[in-house]
């Protein structure tokens, strides 16, 4: 998430659909001490931390919790390693979830409940979105990867079809819609108003990230069996048809 105050600007992150890229583009905008900018994964803040983007700030309910996550961070650059208290669960995180406010793929829910409705009422919200077939697809590599898991990617596609859709909360809150919702597939068209909006030119500071996941780049269409096709237009109806996307 990333809230740039001057530009009245609030970003949240769906999953699987270069989120992490534009979150870290964005955060070379931050130039006010009271924006807001959320903690990513070590690797991903190494990313940051290498354009030139800003690192978090006021996304923690106590100050000293910040601080100690910008030394923590440190510490990681030079060794690599993750302090042990952030390993349990196999997060691999440098912050525990407890601890923050406003956080990585926070939704507009969660952001009412922490007190930040007014925030989120009266920004230019901003968001993004791809074809459910590719999201899908990226989401099982990167499962693959992060759980190592030895099983057919099939079966982990079928898997996360069987859980709620992961981005429906971002795109189609009752309470709020986003304001601009970047496609993945039109990114440089896309992201033009946004830019115009951040005072940045966004695209030329997006990162690759996670990237390395996917070991096989065939379309997701080639790779998704007929079933699973009609399970996910059923699960992501909403998302076909506001965006256009063919089945």
């Amino acid at each position: 998430m990333i809230y740039l105050r001057r530009q009245n600007l609030l970003f949240i992150k769906t999953h699987k659909t270069a989120s992490t890229s534009l979150d870290i583009a964005l955060s070379c905008a931050v130039g006010d001490p009271e924006d807001i900018v959320t903690p990513l994964l070590p690797e991903d803040e190494l990313k940051r931390a290498e354009i030139g983007g800003h690192l978090p700030q006021n996304w923690a309910w106590l100050k000293p919790r910040e601080r100690r996550y910008l030394k923590d961070f440190a510490a990681y650059r030079d060794t690599g390693t993750i302090p042990a208290r952030h390993l349990p669960g196999g997060e691999g995180k440098l912050y525990s979830k407890a601890a923050a406010r406003f956080y990585n793929h926070i939704t507009p829910r969660a952001l009412r409940k922490r007190g930040a409705r007014a925030m989120l009422d009266g920004a230019w919200l901003v968001t993004i979105v791809r074809h459910p077939y590719e999201q899908i697809v990226s989401w099982a590599w990167h499962q693959k990867k992060l759980r190592g898991l030895d099983v057919p990617l099939s079966q982990v596609i079928d898997a996360g079809i069987a859980l709620p859709s992961p981005n429906m909360p971002y795109l189609f809150d009752r309470h709020r819609r986003p304001d601009c919702v970047v496609r993945y597939e039109h990114m440089a068209e896309d992201l033009a108003q946004v830019s115009d909006r951040a005072g940045l030119d966004l695209a030329a500071h997006m990162p690759v990230t996670k990237g390395g996941h996917r070991a096989d780049r065939k379309p997701a269409p080639e790779m998704l069996s007929a079933a699973q096709k009609a399970a996910l237009y059923d699960r992501d109806r909403l998302i076909f048809d506001a965006f256009g996307y063919e089945r």
